[in-house]
């Protein structure tokens, strides 16, 4: 308090003594002593001054200088001195000034501020005390208030007093072009000319594209009269980017410091102090690669600037700039938002916060996105941007603007897709006119009448991007040329002030073209191909057509040396013109539609343009003979090909050179008289009347029969001569026109095939368009009987089958059935059978195809998800459920689908069978199960009270809920939907957030889907919560084995958290859904407007609960609402991503279980603003969608050549009975009740096996640390699956201690497999933790060093070290101690190299490299840090060399400080990556502020000991936040822990604090910690539990993290000790045992769990092995035919990787796969 007194009473004594005054005026300073003024410009007259005041004493000045830094002179101005970095300086006395320096995120958010005090004579630097800095940061918002104030008063008085103005004179305007120079944080960009980034300055950069419109915009506003003051005006590194040279010598550090990077504050000051009419800060914007919007920001919260009126400027500026039509912006208007609301975090940005002038900050569009990457390289487009900043200043000043107009736009191709560079990163807004190609080098030429006026040719930065500047009001014309495109004329009219904008599209002419288009993508080839008739026209005028072609949407008929345009149905005909004088025989078209004609026993061509019109000759040439001809390629470049007799003409044809070249082969076949014809593949056909086509990959040809006008299709993709049947014969058999022509083409999914019988008619067919389900037979059954199926679809054969033992015994094909419910009489008579199959078939699905329509059984007000039963033993397969979450008459929004009559759908779970019919008899009624579906208080209209369902194996509807009021999972039995469903959960309810709670224990949370494996007392429940039970607040996966209970409800916390979104913080939307990859992880999705890296649609989680996949890499922008599935055998992925479009994946693994999405198939299902809420799969590869905005379920039956599926089901299915409480189980489940009364939790270690003589068996050798209540072997495969479990449950197997015990493994398939064992321990009483060990017999004195290795690949996995430092110096007491597992078996380990300190050995770590790193926390020599090798602890190597000092710290040879007294040591990597980092107490090194600190040795391989300093200072400690040595260090994922000693946890000196990755402290205990903590600091493996130590005891907590990683720390309990008072070191072991060392004992600790067992993988190279021998399938009584066919004969190739699941016919054996 006196310091604070000495302090004020300075500041106020300078104010009442008479001294000189300094100000700025124009840009420098006016200093006045009372009776003369005059102008200072110490750093000389280019540079800018502000911040600048005079000593108490009057003597000197303090002032800052733009670039320059600070500086103090005499108020002479002589005797400059260089001050650094000190931003607001002010004089502490008449020797001293205080300053702040500012540090900064990558983007102008400031991170953290530091306060310091500079002597100007010394220079020598302090940090400010907590009362001096409160005392200056009072004193400069006092001057910022003051100076607000005033600038204020000034600009009303300048708006008072203002007159009409003719230009800018008079105003003073502020440019700051954001950041500078090329460093990190100057945001580098992607571009295709420059691809690597943050390396190269020819890029893009947006520190470049800031700077050319600022100098842009400076030369229009000085040309206006305006006064420009720049922040910068070239790119290099300035002061702020000094923290990205940390080995920059003094000279470049001087150089950094004079560059353009400047401090965000001195910017602002800058701009204060010359009383600037208006700031503009211009920067542009990044986030997700995929967005572009123009944000305008103004400091304040939105609407309430600080500094009026800032957010009207912004307002002008965003509507002049939002007017750019030459980009595509992702919002239509500019976003307009205060900083602090935008930025949420208190500090806003740096540039706006300290402005006490009006302004605002222009994020000018996202640079990003990669179009406008490439356009912002454009200095045309940059000077726009200006130009219309431009405006605004005129607008906002009311200054008249230049009478001139401009003229802008860009030229893009319009045949070319920007896809065709391949650049995966060139990501556009779909739909969009940045879809196009932009042209690079296109010459725009502007002519005003026929004056050309200017000229320009577009960059090299794939923009396309012009403009033309200061032009005369008036009309213009644009003429575009670039080679290979066609010239495009424009005309623009443009008025005064105006900034017209011109989009120029150019048409390649010289793109090389296929001749046969392919239809839609996401089609496969068939067999065969069954068509319709679907128009006719009885006559065609003539009998002499020598060709028919079909070409977009016209038919061109020559006849009689003719040629006529018809329309589509032959309704009308118009002629085309025809050269002069001469008779053609033959045309064509070539690939890029340009119709071309054969003038007869010539070698003359003509050709027309694309209206048809006006006949040219294209080339002509002799010596060549043949009247039919056929052509290929685009018709700059084409080829067409002559035949007569034996030889073939090919004459090629080039624009380009206007020449035509003949080439000669001999034919295969004599071509006399035959018409020729390009195929698909490039070869020329001799099939007279035959037209081709491309479909699925395959090429096809519709040729003439010669009978009549049929027709029929071959598959000709291996040749005519290989050509295969793929239709029936089509057409009329009683007409003789033997000259029959075809026309064939493709529309998207549809073969069309026209026939044209001269003289009589034509014929339109196409490939049948009635849509075909993916075939299945459901709900199947068999009475003793009759068997009963449900089939989907119309069957063209249905085959039963039976077996016995896994062989089919007979089997009886029943016919063609219909759709639906089917009943036959069991055809097999007495015949015994355990199993069943019903084998259905229908004619193959070519395309996805719609096979749902409008009827009312498909209409739901506001469905939310659908579910189908997958599973074919179930009774109920094939039904699908339909959550319906809002009642509503349907058809009432404008986006719905129309249909004939409307339902009004009410409120729960509708059934449709598997033919899509009413099962249950429910009407528009929905099931609701006797539930309140709730709301959410804070959202009363809240629409997710029914959210998704799903299905368990059983045949049960597990529906969820989100709301509030009913949030959980509640069970429909499928064979009573209509009774009262069964909820899974109970607890209290929080009406605030959903959450139920059983005492303290959340038990869910508002669930979004769920997913429900395995049966009876295997069944398990994964939700999806959509809160915040698991330290996030979306995106979890919670395990419930519900299947272990008695009866519903669940009453506890999960069993598991199958997966934490805490470690990635992806999933930040709940609307989504999960689905099990079949494999033991899931796929989840959520709701993504914009998906991206960061927050993705669509993750993958392995079975282990990790990340390995992210959509983001996939191309996919959106997913509007997260609908998403996985087919029944996890080969597929559906998903729901932009309006109206679900896309679907094939997935496929690397050997890691890795997830690789390949594209398939796109369905677009409706129209409007339409999202796909939920999506499913049945068995047989249909898929279902649904939307609430459409108003659908929507049934699209996915390609398939194979329409096949065989439903299997035993003859006697089980039963699994829910039961709730209150209820009785039919029988006792016969658990074990028993309650743990002593031991540890039990885990396994020292694994490893041995293969005996006999095939198959091994033994497994293990330890068990303490008696086990069960033990499991379980067999895990190539992909993280576990296989088998094989129990090994025998009382001896079970005891604390070492085991052999021989497994057979003869019934486990044939593989090689790791293995591992799962170990589980009676339940504690009350779920209370259990003192498990009191003591150890070896009764240490001070055991401050405590480390467990818990790597199950370590040879040492399982052991406890203890370093015991005796609490005295005499060397024969201090050891480090060595336990096995059963805490047992000990090794005592001494040596004569430990230092003669209390404290020594003290802490010890295991690392990565299974080695033992100890530390010596002693300031006396020769204190070290040791290595010691588990396998040889006769040895302990130092870590460090260097010279000793006598108070333990170690020098270099340069005399830099290695190290001194360190409490804890941690280690990551091995090997050459090997990193080592200490908590040390003593050393100093450059840039650090008090001695205690975090350090890093990047020591690798360490041949010899560290004599260096450290590589690097991890924690400054600037705050003095650590202030006792005695401490423990931990990283995360985030950062570190770092403890301390503390007799009292508090604020200023915390027990604990935990700093993020830029050593910045983001967590302070701040007294929750309480007393006498020694630094003691644990955690276990997962990092998500810690326990930190007080008198008497150890206090355990749940550790959560934030979206930005910042940690917090919630109670979890408390542990009593032995110890006296003092506990030195805790750690856990992979049970969740808890071990603690202190004064004369250690004690450890039984923790409870979910699920009371552990699982421990044996060594990964230990592998066991099962070989067995092939046992083979029955055979058929039949003749042995090699390959494989379906049971109705069709033979489906060799090939059984890919074959569904069915009865088929391999190599003649009856096979189910």
């Amino acid at each position: 308090m006196r310091k604070f007194t000495l302090f004020l009473g300075l500041l106020l004594a300078t104010m009442l003594v008479a001294q000189p005054t300094v100000r700025i005026q124009d840009q420098k300073m006016l200093v006045s002593n009372g009776e003369n003024s005059y102008v200072l410009a110490p750093n000389g007259d280019d540079a800018s001054y502000f911040w600048a005041s005079v000593s108490p004493d009057g003597k000197h000045l303090v002032y800052v200088t733009a670039k320059y830094g600070t500086f103090v002179c005499d108020i002479e101005g002589q005797n400059v001195r260089s001050m650094g970095r000190m931003n607001a300086p002010k004089w502490l006395d008449n020797n001293h000034i205080s300053g702040m320096q500012e540090f900064y995120t990558g983007h102008d958010e400031i991170d953290h501020i530091r306060y310091i005090s500079r002597n100007i004579h010394t220079h020598s630097t302090r940090e400010l005390s907590e009362v001096e800095r409160t005392v200056f940061i009072a004193a400069e918002n006092q001057r910022l208030t003051a100076e607000k104030e005033r600038q204020a008063a000034r600009l009303a008085a300048r708006k008072n007093a203002a007159a009409a103005r003719t230009d800018l004179s008079g105003v003073k305007i502020y440019v700051n072009a954001g950041h500078g120079g090329y460093d990190s944080n100057d945001r580098s960009c992607w571009t295709i000319p420059v691809p690597e980034t943050w390396t190269n300055p020819a890029g893009y950069w947006e520190s470049k594209s800031n700077l050319a419109k600022a100098l842009a915009l400076e030369e229009m506003l000085k040309k206006a009269g305006a006064t420009v003051i720049m922040s910068r005006r070239t790119n290099n590194s300035g002061i702020r980017d000094l923290d990205y040279y940390p080995g920059a010598t003094e000279a470049e550090k001087a150089e950094l410091r004079n560059g353009d990077d400047r401090d965000l504050s001195a910017i602002a000051e800058e701009a204060n102090a010359n009383d600037v009419d208006h700031f503009l800060s211009i920067h542009s914007n990044a986030l997700n690669a995929s967005t572009n919007y123009l944000l305008m920001l103004y400091r304040g919260e939105n609407d309430n600037p600080t500094t009026a009126p800032s957010d009207k400027m912004a307002a002008s500026s965003g509507n002049l700039q939002i007017q750019n039509e030459l980009t595509v912006w992702t919002s239509p208007k500019p976003l307009l938002r205060g900083d602090l609301t935008f930025y949420g975090d208190g500090m806003g940005l740096g540039v706006l916060r300290p402005l006490t002038v009006p302004g605002f900050l222009s994020e000018g569009s996202f640079h990003d996105y990669a179009p406008e990457t490439h356009r912002l390289m454009n200095e045309d487009y940059c000077r726009l941007e200006a130009l219309r900043m431009f405006q605004h200043f005129h607008k906002w000043f009311g200054a008249p603007l230049p009478q001139t107009a401009t003229i802008s736009g860009w030229v893009k191709s319009s045949n070319e897709l920007v896809d065709i560079l391949g650049e995966k990163k060139f990501v556009y807004v779909k739909n969009s006119d940045d879809q196009w190609l932009p042209l690079n080098g296109a010459k725009v030429e502007l002519y005003k009448g026929d004056t050309k006026v200017a000229e320009k040719t577009t960059d090299d930065w794939y923009n396309g991007v012009f403009a033309f500047y200061d032009l005369e009001p008036g009309t213009y014309k644009l003429v575009v040329t670039k080679d290979s495109y066609g010239t495009v004329t424009e005309e623009i009219t443009v008025a005064a002030e105006e900034i017209g904008q011109v989009k120029v599209r150019m048409k390649n002419i010289r793109m090389h073209m296929e001749d046969y288009p392919e239809g839609a993508s996401d089609v496969v080839a068939l067999a065969n191909y069954d068509f319709e008739l679907i128009g006719e026209k009885a006559t065609v005028a003539t009998n002499n057509i020598s060709r028919a072609i079909y070409r977009n949407g016209k038919c061109y008929i020559m006849a009689d040396g003719k040629i006529s345009e018809y329309s589509l149905d032959f309704a009308s005909s118009t002629a085309v013109p025809l050269p002069a004088g001469v008779t053609l025989c033959d045309m064509g078209f070539t690939a890029d539609n340009y119709l071309v004609a054969k003038v007869k026993d010539t070698g003359a061509f003509y050709t027309w343009d694309e209206e048809m019109k006006n006949p040219t000759l294209l080339f002509e040439v002799n010596n060549v003979k043949g009247n039919s001809f056929a052509v290929s390629g685009a018709r700059w470049e084409s080829k067409y090909y002559l035949g007569d007799g034996s030889t073939m003409y090919k004459i090629a044809w080039n624009e380009d050179t206007n020449a035509a070249t003949v080439s000669t082969e001999t034919a295969s076949e004599n071509l006399t008289n035959k018409q020729l014809t390009i195929m698909p593949q490039g070869t020329v056909s001799a099939v007279s009347g035959a037209s081709f086509l491309k479909y699925g990959g395959h090429a096809y040809m519709a040729k003439p029969t010669g009978n009549a006008d049929e027709f029929q299709l071959y598959d000709v993709t291996d040749g005519i001569a290989n050509a295969k049947v793929a239709s029936a014969v089509y057409g009329s058999e009683t007409l003789d026109a033997p000259n029959t022509q075809t026309m064939a083409w493709v529309d998207g999914y549809i073969m069309h095939v026209i026939t044209i019988a001269p003289g009589y008619g034509m014929k339109h067919y196409q490939t049948l368009t009635s849509p075909v389900a993916n075939i299945y037979a459901g709900e199947v059954n068999y009475d003793g009987k009759n068997f009963t199926f449900r089939l989907n679809e119309d069957a063209t054969d249905v085959t039963i089958s039976i077996e016995k033992n896994n062989e089919v015994v007979a089997s009886q094909s029943v016919g063609a059935l219909k759709k639906g419910m089917n009943k036959v009489a069991n055809p097999f008579g007495k015949t015994e059978f355990d199993h069943y199959s019903i084998t259905a078939s229908a004619r193959p699905v070519a395309y996805p195809a719609k096979i749902s329509n409008d009827d009312e059984i498909f209409q739901f007000y506001a469905a939310r998800g659908v579910a189908v039963d997958k599973t074919p033993a179930s009774p109920y397969f094939g039904r699908v459920y339909v959550s319906n979450s809002v009642a509503g008459l349907c058809g009432d929004d404008s986006n719905a689908a129309k249909a004939e009559s409307y339902r009004n759908s009410s409120m729960g779970i509708f059934v449709l069978g598997s033919d899509f019919t009413d099962v249950t008899n429910q009407g528009s009624t929905a099931w609701h199960g006797n539930i309140e579906w709730g709301k959410n208080e804070s959202s009363p209209n809240y629409q997710w009270a029914l959210s998704r369902p799903a299905v368990a194996p059983n045949g049960d509807v597990f529906v969820c809920s989100s709301s509030f009021t009913s949030a959980g999972v509640y069970i429909m039995e499928a064979s009573k939907p209509d009774g009262t469903f069964i909820p899974v959960f109970d607890g209290k309810r929080s009406k605030a957030t959903g959450q139920l709670k059983k005492g303290t224990k959340v038990v869910c949370n508002p669930v979004m889907q769920c997913f429900v494996s395995g049966l009876g007392k295997d069944e398990v429940l994964y939700t999806y919560d959509r809160d915040n039970s698991m330290g996030t607040v979306y995106g979890n996966i919670a395990q419930y084995n519900i299947g272990e209970l008695d009866s519903l409800p669940w009453e506890s916390a999960p069993t598991a958290k199958f997966y934490n979104d805490m470690t990635n913080i992806y999933m930040e939307n709940g609307s989504g859904q999960i689905a099990s990859d079949q494999r033991g992880g899931f796929f989840l999705s959520q709701y993504r407007y914009n998906s991206s890296a960061a927050k993705p649609a669509l993750i993958h989680v392995n079975k282990k609960g990790v990340v390995d996949f992210n959509i983001a890499n996939n191309g996919v922008d959106a997913a509007l609402q997260g609908g998403m599935a996985v087919n029944a055998d996890g080969t597929l992925l559906a998903m729901g991503t932009e309006y109206n479009t679900v896309k679907i994946w094939s997935i496929e693994y690397d050997n890691q279980g890795a997830p690789t999405l390949t594209e398939q198939y796109t369905i677009v299902w409706g129209e409007g603003e339409c999202v796909t809420m939920g999506v499913d799969f049945d068995a047989a590869g249909n898929l279902y969608i649904v939307s609430n905005t459409y108003e659908r379920l929507m049934v699209y039956a996915l390609p398939n050549t194979n329409n096949s599926y065989t439903t299997r089901v035993p003859l006697n299915r089980e039963t699994y009975p829910r039961v709730q409480k209150g209820e009785q189980p039919d029988e006792d489940p016969g658990e074990d009740t028993g309650i743990r009364k002593s031991g540890l939790n039990a885990y396994t270690s020292s694994m490893s096996s041995t293969a005996l003589e006999k095939e198959n068996k091994y033994i497994i050798t293990y330890t068990l640390n303490a008696a086990a209540s069960g033990l499991e072997l379980q067999l895990i495969d190539e992909n993280q699956q576990i296989v088998a479990s094989l129990p090994m449950n025998q009382a001896e197997n079970r005891t604390k201690g070492s085991h052999r015990v021989e497994v057979d493994l003869s019934g486990i398939a044939s593989g090689i497999y790791n293995w591992a064992l799962n170990a589980k321990s009676l339940p504690l009483a009350n779920n209370e933790a259990l003192c498990a060990v009191d003591n150890l017999p070896e009764n240490m004195l001070a055991s401050k060093g405590l480390a467990i290795d818990n790597d199950y690949n370590s040879p040492y996995f399982g052991q406890l070290y203890v370093a015991e430092a005796s609490g005295d110096k005499v060397l024969e007491n201090k050891a480090i101690y060595i336990y096995d597992a059963t805490l047992e078996n000990v090794e005592k380990v001494t040596s004569d190299k430990w230092c003669a300190a209390i404290s020594a050995p003290c802490r010890v770590t295991v690392g990565p490299d299974h080695m033992l790193y100890i530390s010596e926390w002693a300031d006396v020599y020769p204190n070290n840090a040791y290595i010691m090798d588990p396998a040889n602890t006769s040895v302990l190597n130092p870590i460090f060399g260097g010279t000793p000092s006598v108070n333990g710290i170690y020098t270099a040879a340069d005399g830099k400080d290695i190290h001194g007294s360190i409490s804890h040591i941690w280690v990551e990597g091995t090997g050459a990556d090997r990193v080592l980092y200490t908590f040390d107490e003593d050393i100093n090194m450059p840039g650090l502020v008090h001695p205690m600190g975090l350090y890093q040795y990047n020591i690798g391989e360490l041949a010899t000991p560290w004599e260096q300093a450290p590589s690097k200072l991890v924690f400054n400690n600037a705050d003095f936040l650590q202030q006792n040595g005695n401490s423990f260090i931990q990283p995360d994922k985030y950062g570190w822990w770092i403890s301390q000693d503390r007799d009292a946890d508090n604020a200023e000196i915390p027990a604990l604090i935990h700093i993020n990755k830029e050593g910045k402290v983001d967590f302070n205990s701040a007294g929750t910690l309480g007393g006498r903590t020694r630094g003691a600091l644990g955690f276990n493996k997962d990092m998500t539990k810690m326990a930190t130590a007080i008198t008497n005891g150890i206090l355990l907590w749940d550790v959560k993290y934030d979206a930005k990683g910042v940690p917090s720390l919630e109670a979890a309990g408390r542990l009593e000790t032995t110890f006296n008072k003092t506990c030195w070191n805790i750690v856990f072991d992979v049970a969740g045992n808890v071990y603690a060392s202190g004064t004369g004992s250690i004690c450890a600790w039984a923790m409870p769990s979910a699920d009371n067992a552990c699982v421990v993988n044996a060594p990964s190279a230990d592998k066991l092995t099962v070989v067995k021998t092939a046992v083979e399938d029955l055979r058929v009584d039949n003749v042995v035919k090699t390959g494989i066919y379906t049971v109705t004969g069709q033979y489906l190739g060799t090939d059984e990787s890919n074959l569904r699941q069915g009865l088929y016919i391999i190599n003649g054996k009856k096979v189910i796969k």
